[in-house]
C-alpha cells in the first residue's frame, strides 16, 4: 500500500483551509471523539504541513530491478526465515483467509523489508499537508485518513504525532493507510489492539484485505488494490512468493 511518493519539507508557508479542518472536526465529533482531544492535535506544535513542490510526488519504480534484488538468495532466505519465525501466526491466517503464508510475507517483504524500512514521516503531517494543497475534488481524501488516523490514536491511546510512515501516509509491516487500518485491520495476537507494526496483527490484516478484496477470485486484481493500481506490483509479489515456496536446490549457491 505505499505508492513511494518523494520527500517531504515542512514549511510554514502553506495554510490549511479552515473550512476543511471545520469538516474533519464535524467528522471526528460524529464518530463521538472528544472535543478536547481533537483540538489537542490540531494544536500541537508538531502539526506541520509539508512543502508543495514535493508533496505527494510520485516516485517512478523500476519493479524489474526492485524484483531482481528480492529474488537475490539472501532475500529469499529471509523471506523464508519470517515465514518460519511467524510459523504459528502465518498458518493459522492462511486457514481462516485463505491466503497463503508466502503471499503474505511477500507483501511485508516488498512494502517494509520485513520492518527494516518504515518510514520516518509523520503519518499525521501527512494528511493534514494533503487538506492544504489538493484540489476541491481530492482533499476529502485526505481528510478521510485523517479522520481514521486520529479514531486510531484516540482508541489505541497512541500519540498520533508519534507514528512514522511513508511518504503517502502508509503505515507498519503491510504500509496500510489508516483508513484500511479501521477498515480491514485485524487484531491477530488477540491483544485488544490492532497494532500495524505488530506482526501477528500485520499478517492477519494483510490476509484480510486480500481476502475482502478478491483474494479467492483474481489473485492479481486483489494485489493490484492493495497497491492502488498497476500490474508490475503483483506480478512481483507473485514471484517473490513462487520463491520462497520452492525447495532448495543441493547446487544452489549461497
Amino acid at each position: 500500500m505505499n505508492p513511494f511518493f518523494g520527500v517531504l519539507i515542512a514549511v510554514a508557508a502553506v495554510a490549511v483551509p479552515q473550512s476543511r479542518v471545520t469538516y474533519v472536526k464535524k467528522e471526528l465529533a460524529s464518530a463521538k471523539i472528544p472535543t478536547t482531544y481533537v483540538n489537542s492535535l490540531f494544536s500541537d506544535k508538531r502539526l506541520k504541513v509539508y512543502a508543495p513542490a514535493t508533496v505527494k510526488k510520485k516516485i517512478s519504480v523500476d519493479f524489474v530491478k526492485l524484483g531482481a534484488n528480492i529474488l537475490a538468495i539472501s532475500s529469499v532466505e529471509q523471506g523464508k526465515k519470517f515465514i518460519e519465525e511467524n510459523k504459528k501466526a502465518l498458518e493459522s491466517v492462511e486457514k481462516e483467509y485463505g491466503v497463503p503464508k508466502e503471499d503474505i510475507a511477500a507483501i511485508i517483504r516488498v512494502e517494509s523489508n520485513f520492518g527494516k524500512f518504515l518510514g520516518s514521516t509523520t503519518v499525521f503531517n501527512v494528511f493534514y499537508t494533503g487538506l492544504a494543497l489538493d484540489s476541491a475534488k481530492e482533499w476529502k481524501w485526505d481528510a478521510a485518513n485523517l479522520v481514521a488516523l486520529a479514531k486510531y490514536c484516540y482508541q489505541t491511546k497512541t500519540d498520533c504525532f508519534s507514528i512514522k510512515g511513508s511518504y503517502a501516509g502508509a503505515f507498519g509491516l503491510s504500509q496500510f493507510l489508516p483508513h484500511s487500518v479501521i477498515e480491514w485491520g485485524v487484531d491477530g495476537d488477540k491483544n485488544g489492539i490492532i497494532d500495524p507494526f505488530d506482526a501477528e496483527d500485520s499478517i492477519a490484516s494483510t490476509a484480510n484485505f486480500l481476502k475482502e478484496h478478491g483474494w479467492q477470485v483474481d489473485k492479481k486484481k486483489a494485489l493490484a488494490k492493495y497497491y492502488g493500481g498497476g500490474t508490475a506490483y503483483s506480478k512481483t509479489i507473485l514471484k517473490y512468493s513462487d520463491a520462497l515456496k520452492k525447495k532448495p536446490s543441493a547446487k544452489t549457491k549461497k
